[in-house]
């Protein structure tokens, strides 16, 4: 069973998840984030555990604090185990402290209050180290701390949490019916999805036509676009993982598509001038005026905390990036600008 502590939230939605073949991808924020955090774990402070291990007996609910291994690498164990490793574990007197960094944008991130992955790492550490308690906290890439307190009560109430997530997916698994439950929170990033039932039931309708009552366009009603919609996201998740397979093998093996054309790697160049050289040079031959009539200039809260983290010392970059957004906004720097779409909110 493909069931760990990272996609325990998952699993809750969608049984399947945890037993289905799984097609894994790798995404350039992710190999960003593991490298960040290898960072953070070399910055560990004294009294730390970085990158903990666990392993939880879904059977008899013992808890294993792992030794040190290499990244996400875990033991084969006899047993009914669900395995996850934490990013900084702290143990004081009265309970453990977890502390989970998000260094990306934090998609989809529960609140540490009902984060079931900090509650699995939270459970274990408390059992593996025989506290009553625990601190859990999520540390944004901004700044912001989410934290939350968890009793013995708190605690025993993830447990029960978890026993229910283990049952429904070995019942999913041993009763030959995949226990499949499609949404946007489960799909996306779904290891699962090409040889997904769902998707590929929904595949196959595509491949054949759409019924038009799936996606009504004429009589609208409220009732409609609202089934309509669902159906229609859907149908765009399925496509765009057809696009994505046909491309990855046209990149590799040139398709001939008829009448002249063909799918496969082309090649394309056209010159990009450097604004910075571009602003020096025109100010240097024009002025400066001159300069900044010809080039846009244009930054980001993200691109101004990028050059503050890198300068700013340790634990002041957040006040620093404040005081500076101040002051551009003390100096009429910022302006708002207003659209309209339809879209989800």
């Amino acid at each position: 069973m493909n069931l760990s502590a990272s996609s325990l939230a998952a699993v809750e939605l969608c049984p399947a998840r945890a037993h289905l073949p799984q097609y894994p991808r790798t995404h350039q924020d992710a190999v960003d984030g593991h490298e960040a955090h290898a960072v953070l774990e070399a910055e560990a402070k004294p009294g730390e555990l970085a990158e903990q291990a666990f392993a939880l007996d879904m059977a008899s609910g013992e808890a294993q604090a792992l030794p040190k291994q290499a990244h996400r690498s875990y033991p084969e164990i006899p047993g009914n185990w669900i395995f996850g490793t934490c990013d900084v574990l702290r143990i004081e007197a009265e309970r453990v402290v977890i502390v989970d960094h998000k260094t990306g944008f934090g998609f989809n991130v529960e609140p540490a209050a009902s984060n079931l992955q900090l509650g699995y790492y939270a459970l274990c550490a408390a059992r593996a180290y025989g506290k009553d308690a625990a601190r859990v906290e999520i540390r944004h890439a901004s700044g912001y701390v989410d934290a939350a307190d968890l009793d013995i009560l708190a605690l025993d109430a993830i447990w029960e949490r978890l026993r229910a997530i283990y049952a429904a997916a070995l019942m999913s698994e041993q009763s030959g019916v995949p226990r499949v439950r499609p949404g946007d929170k489960q799909c996306w990033r779904c290891p699962c999805f090409s040889g997904c039932p769902a998707q590929t039931t929904l595949a196959l309708a595509l491949a054949s036509g759409v019924d038009a009552r799936e996606l009504p366009t004429l009589e609208l009603t409220p009732e409609a676009v609202a089934k309509g919609w669902a159906r229609l996201k859907q149908i765009k998740a399925v496509l765009n993982e057809v696009e994505r397979a046909y491309r990855g093998f046209a990149s590799e093996q040139p398709v001939q598509l008829g009448s002249g054309k063909t799918l496969g790697t082309r090649e394309k160049s056209r010159e990009q001038l450097d604004g910075k050289v571009a602003l020096r040079v025109l100010t240097e031959t024009l002025g400066a005026d001159a300069a900044l009539e010809a080039v846009d200039l244009e930054t980001s809260k993200a691109a101004i905390e990028r050059v503050i983290k890198a300068q700013a010392k340790r634990g002041t970059a957040a006040g620093e990036l404040r005081r500076v957004l101040e002051a551009i906004r003390a100096a009429n720097g910022v302006t708002t600008k207003t659209t309209h779409s339809v879209e989800e909110y």
